[in-house]
């Protein structure tokens, strides 16, 4: 089982190219509208990257 969004194989170029439309993506989830505190697109960034592992 992957622990990390790179080790699914997404290399770094491509996490780049797509993470605002990501979480975009997580914001209009059903799910995330009952979060006690509802978070900015830059929160969801930073969850992508700290999942995502290192950047080298």
């Amino acid at each position: 089982m992957p622990k990390t969004i790179k080790d699914i194989g997404m290399n770094l170029k491509e996490l780049e190219k797509r993470i605002t439309n990501m979480a975009m993506n997580a914001l209009s989830n059903q799910s995330t509208g009952t979060n006690p505190c509802m978070p900015l697109i830059a929160d969801i960034e930073k969850i992508l990257w700290e999942a995502y592992g290192s950047r080298q």
